[in-house]
């Protein structure tokens, strides 16, 4: 376990746990998650000379929930608390899935403060791929409810499984769903942002920063495509892509996931 505070933020507390000393590196997670997507990894980067803070965004984990929806914009607004907050003259951000949204956001906000970004998983999605996911996954999120004989569990649990379909790692998918669970009804508000959001435009904006950007993807991943479009989006962007896996790497195999890390973030 890291050392855990609040801090005031834009929708109430944000929980954020940390760990180590050393060059900042902020970690965003996916949506339904919390910051127990990077548990196993954190310590790893922690003994590699990183300070490594992790919030759970608003609405997960043990931050406080928005009292409406939030955008991608107003979650990202998250970093530049953390950077006051931790006093940090420049960090790293690094984010998976929505939480790479997240970091695009931030870089774009706060570019003086971020000296790096790293996207696990990115997804620039087109209108319609953005309107399938949206009549699809968010549906079910917004329709899910919470039910006396407790079947709701299994359906989430089923739900996220099939997104995960081929993991071995059953305690990763168990974080997960209490992420879900403790995020209750409001779960969908994770997704909700990140399929309103447009990352193709705010990418390429990235990209003319000429900020070093690392995408990070493992073929496993359900987003996997999305990075390679992402490279073609983006070719001056580097790239980092992992065997196996699902969309958990960072805990499935997280020796390799810090690796790539590491090698970006020291490599002249």
């Amino acid at each position: 376990m890291g050392k855990k505070t609040y801090i005031d933020g834009p929708f109430g507390q944000i929980h954020v746990e940390s760990f180590g000393s050393g060059t900042p590196i902020i970690l965003h997670h996916q949506a339904p998650a919390d910051r127990r997507q990077f548990y196993r990894a954190a310590p790893l980067l922690a003994d590699r000379g990183f300070h490594v803070i992790m919030p759970d965004t608003p609405g997960f984990g043990m931050s406080d929930r928005p009292d409406h929806p939030p955008s991608v914009e107003e979650l990202a607004a998250v970093t530049g608390v953390l950077i006051d907050a931790f006093d940090l003259d420049e960090t790293v951000v690094l984010g998976h899935h929505t939480g790479a949204m997240i970091a695009t956001e931030a870089a774009l906000r706060f570019s003086d403060q971020i000296s790096a970004v790293i996207l696990n998983g990115p997804l620039p999605m087109t209108e319609e791929e953005a309107a399938n996911w949206t009549a699809g996954p968010l549906q079910f999120e917004k329709n899910w409810r919470i039910k006396a004989d407790g079947s709701h569990m299994i359906e989430v649990w089923n739900y996220i499984s099939e997104f995960a379909e081929g993991a071995s790692d059953t305690e990763s998918l168990h974080w997960m769903n209490l992420a879900a669970m403790q995020a209750g009804e409001q779960f969908w508000y994770g997704h909700g942002a990140c399929f309103a959001y447009d990352h193709t435009t705010t990418l390429k904006k990235l990209a003319q920063t000429g900020k070093p950007t690392l995408v990070l993807t493992n073929t496993g991943d359900v987003c996997f495509p999305f990075a390679q479009r992402t490279m073609e989006l983006c070719p001056s962007f580097h790239y980092t892509e992992l065997s196996g896996g699902t969309l958990d790497f960072a805990n499935e195999n997280p020796d390799q996931w810090c690796a790539a890390i590491c090698q970006f973030l020291t490599a002249p």
